[in-house]
């Protein structure tokens, strides 16, 4: 009897142990993922990093717990908004634009990029003719730049890099634009870029978008090089 009451105890001991060491190991394995960096999943549950990058699905970057990595404005593919004609480089974007509106960025495309009463981002796609909300507020704006495709939509980061790798350089208050525009069927390609002073491009496009938006609807536009 007491040979059996030691193997009981014996066991009930390992046992103990062994949920001991279990716990251990899974606080552990807790105590590392609260330290990871995580990405918000497609079906809104945090993944880590590491997992997401695996998959081929970069979401928008957040620390465990909802401390935020916010990635910085790429500069590189920005130029400043700080004007004081915008009143008139817009004047012919008036329709398009919400009440109230601040200018907040400038791409190197000359899109604008801006804030709207209600905090929300909007974008004024010069080359396409159209005016769209693509965040609900600037921190938005800035969690979905870890995504690559994002920084090709709104900035045309790959453009951009191929233009300046082969030479073509912006100047003083000058932007890239398109020889024909992309709402008139144009390529998005180096061999339809031009570089235009910042008031041609809104002051040119803006000319055309008013005669575009004076025509019938259905009529046909064709764009043709001068």
């Amino acid at each position: 009897m007491h040979g059996e009451n030691c193997a009981i105890r014996t066991s009930r001991l390992k046992a103990a142990a062994g949920e001991v060491e279990a716990a251990t190991s899974e606080f552990a394995q807790i105590n590392y993922e609260e330290n990871a960096e995580y990405h918000w999943s497609e079906c809104g549950r945090a993944a880590p990093v590491a997992y997401a990058n695996a998959v081929g699905h970069p979401h928008r970057s957040v620390l465990a717990f909802g401390f935020m990595t916010l990635p910085g404005i790429p500069s590189q593919y920005t130029l400043s908004v700080a004007r004081s004609d915008w009143a008139l480089l817009l004047a012919d974007w008036r329709s398009l634009l919400p009440e109230g509106f601040a200018p907040w960025l400038l791409t190197k495309f000359g899109e604008l990029l801006v804030s709207q009463p209600d905090g929300k981002i909007g974008m004024l796609q010069v080359s396409s003719f159209k005016y769209a909300v693509v965040a609900k507020d600037q921190t938005d704006f800035r969690e979905w730049l870890v995504d690559p495709d994002k920084m090709s939509e709104w900035f045309l980061a790959p453009l951009i890099d191929r233009l300046e790798a082969a030479g073509r350089l912006l100047g003083a208050q000058q932007c890239y634009s398109f020889v024909q525009a992309l709402g008139l069927g144009g390529a998005l390609s180096v061999e339809n870029i031009t570089v235009l002073p910042i008031e041609n491009h809104f002051y040119g496009w803006g000319k055309v978008f008013r005669k575009i938006g004076s025509l019938p609807p259905g009529t046909e536009v064709v764009a043709r090089r001068a």
